[in-house]
């Protein structure tokens, strides 16, 4: 009689985050880490870059950061187990990896959801068509109930579209669309800094 079964897999239900990881990490592209290991079979072997990505994804998305913490995920989360397939990458190794692949690793979590450029396109679209529908752009925004017209206010789009309906006029733009503009913009533009790196 065995303490575990003799395959570790069989205690995760169908539904679990670990085989979703997997199968996401099974469609993606994962050439920026690969490229990186040499071909030659010098130096010490190294873990599976699939293995590493897995299982960093695996933890990220349960909100383990540490590289400590990851590591002892190996031994006392089955899931984290199973992806690693029994293996236990030590701290440093996650942090190295990490390291070494930060550009790509913060990639993983978007790769997951759209892993195609057509996805992020419609993605894209989703999020457009509303915006500009807040702004007025498809039903005029003297017919919007005035709630509409106050979460309009709030989108960048809205509080362009009122800025320029307020220049024509003759008038300054208000005060208020003209800091939600700059608040999208400082923000976005932090965001654009920090994490878009043109290849």
């Amino acid at each position: 009689m065995y303490l575990l079964p003799p395959d570790p897999r069989e205690w995760l239900p169908p539904g679990h985050l670990a085989w979703a990881v997997r199968a996401a990490v099974a469609g993606m592209d994962l050439a920026p880490f690969t490229a990186w290991y040499r071909a030659d079979g010098q130096g010490r072997k190294a873990y599976h870059p699939q293995l590493m990505v897995m299982l960093i994804m695996y933890c990220y998305c349960k909100g383990i950061r540490s590289s400590r913490a990851v590591e002892m995920a190996t031994y006392d989360d089955l899931g984290a187990r199973v992806l690693a397939e029994n293996l236990h990458p030590d701290h440093a190794t996650v942090a190295r990896f990490v390291s070494r692949h930060e550009q790509a690793v913060k990639g993983l979590l978007v790769a997951s959801l759209a892993r195609t450029g057509r996805v992020a396109g419609a993605a894209g679209t989703m999020i457009f068509l509303p915006l500009m529908f807040f702004a007025g752009l498809w039903v005029p925004r003297a017919t919007m109930s005035a709630a509409l017209r106050r979460a309009g206010d709030d989108t960048p789009l809205g509080a362009a579209v009122s800025a320029l309906q307020h220049s024509m006029a003759g008038q300054w733009p208000s005060a208020g669309g003209l800091a939600v503009l700059a608040g999208y913009t400082v923000a976005f533009g932090l965001l654009a800094w920090r994490f878009f790196r043109w290849e």
